[in-house]
């Protein structure tokens, strides 16, 4: 009798240790969920940041891939002119290429050495 009361006293207590452990993951839940929270409401508040800084930037991707898209287009212009024999024209046709292709490389570095945020340098590129 007295070692079944043992064993049972013992049952119990192991059961109040787990009990208590338990009841202090359950409460660290909630609080690991607001921390989760905070971190994530604290991204989307450097990100809103990030946007309203892109608007202000003096050139886009688009800018960049239309500029790319110009120095292809002018390089089919110089292989045109060439197959017409018209070399004035493909010679012309080359010099605009390379510096509108000077102009997107230059535009590309200005999207990637702007600044997200002032915290954050990531590339807008």
């Amino acid at each position: 009798m007295a070692e079944r009361d043992a064993t049972h006293t013992q049952r119990i207590r192991t059961l109040n240790e787990e009990l208590a452990e338990l009841t202090a993951q359950r409460e660290a839940d909630p609080r690991k969920h607001l921390k989760t929270i905070a971190n994530l409401k604290l991204t989307i508040s450097e990100l809103e940041e990030r946007i309203m800084s892109y608007t202000g930037m003096p050139v886009t991707r688009a800018d960049y891939e239309l500029l790319t898209k110009v120095g292809e287009t002018l390089q089919l212009a110089h292989s045109t002119m060439k197959a017409l024999k018209s070399n004035q024209q493909a010679s012309l046709a080359t010099a605009e290429a390379r510096c509108v292709g000077s102009l997107a490389k230059r535009v590309h570095a200005q999207l990637r050495s702007t600044p997200a945020t002032a915290s954050t340098a990531e590339a807008a590129a």
